[in-house]
């Protein structure tokens, strides 16, 4: 154990358990931020907020690209890393931090509704809902891109974020200074759902920074992305009308390969993220605007998609 926890001890440790990027912000950069969203209201002693990422593996997505296999984005950069990966590596992170006589705070968001009433005046309902994306900027990770997703200036979008909090005052790392997302808006054109809004934005500051972003419909984008919608799902005859958000909604659990899935991993991702990661992966690699490169362009062949309703070999399901 080392005598004193710094940033980069801390930073070195997350690398070896598995975490592509570390950065780190002050609380300081929260001022402004709701109540009810605040680190500080889930853990009033908090001095540092520890942001960490993981890559999503381009080859992960090549399945759902050739319209061949879902499981392995699925299960390795969806499901795997929200479930497994980033939990193994937060713990690990917070024993380390403990071993050095500070708390750590791993922050879990299981999208659970609010419920319940305050502890006492004072207090949020249970649970506080911090926003992991505004955090990732607040520690200089990268970016808010246009399409709402986190952009990382190695990994564009393709990368998933988590929060550790902390009573330890780290140095914080300096924000990103050159935008990445240039508002070419393939995010909107490829959406499947249309999710994203053509039209209408907003405005958001974070850490003394603004960041403009398409309004989001998130019906929709949950409609596409747990695969209620034909035109980019070959599991299902014809599009699935849902009400809400419907991750676990019966009609789609019906369908017997979404059922396997959400039963293994308690999730289903079918669209992919056709827009919001994979139209914008490509446009940052074509534009050469993130660090992250390879030796051949990721869309290869015609897309698959849209498919179309069909109807004789879905009879019976």
């Amino acid at each position: 154990m080392q005598k004193k926890l710094t940033s980069d001890g801390l930073k070195e440790f997350a690398k070896r358990v598995g975490v592509d990027v570390v950065g780190i912000s002050s609380i300081e950069r929260f001022e402004g931020a709701p109540f009810e969203h605040h680190p500080a209201t889930l853990f009033p002693d908090v001095k540092s907020v520890i942001t960490i990422g993981f890559r999503i593996t381009r080859g992960s997505l090549r399945g759902i690209e050739e319209g061949t296999d879902w499981s392995a984005y699925n299960f390795m950069s969806y499901g795997g890393i929200v479930m497994i990966y980033s939990l193994i590596a937060q713990r690990e992170i917070s024993r380390f931090i403990e071993d050095h006589g500070y708390e750590a705070v791993p922050y879990i968001h299981t999208g659970a509704k609010e419920e319940g009433a305050p502890v006492n005046k004072g207090k949020p309902r249970p649970d506080v809902k911090l926003n992991v994306r505004f955090a990732a900027v607040a520690s200089g990770l990268g970016e808010i891109g246009y399409s709402r997703m986190f952009i990382s200036p190695i990994f564009g979008p393709a990368i998933r974020v988590f929060l550790i909090l902390t009573d330890a005052s780290l140095k914080p790392d300096p924000l990103l200074k050159d935008s990445i997302c240039d508002k070419c808006k393939k995010c909107i054109a490829e959406c499947p759902s249309g999710a994203i809004s053509k039209n209408e934005v907003e405005v958001v500051k974070i850490a003394g920074r603004t960041y403009e972003m398409a309004k989001l419909d998130f019906a929709k984008c949950a409609w596409s992305h747990h695969g209620g919608q034909r035109a980019v799902s070959p599991f299902i005859p014809y599009d699935i009308e849902v009400e809400g958000y419907p991750l676990y909604n019966e009609k789609l659990l019906k369908v017997p390969y979404y059922r396997v899935h959400n039963k293994q991993l308690g999730h289903i991702a079918i669209c992919g993220a056709l827009g919001c990661i994979r139209a914008c992966l490509i446009h940052l690699e074509e534009k050469k605007k993130i660090s992250q490169v390879f030796k051949f362009p990721f869309r290869r062949r015609k897309p698959w998609w849209p498919l179309q309703p069909v109807w004789d070999e879905f009879k019976n399901m």
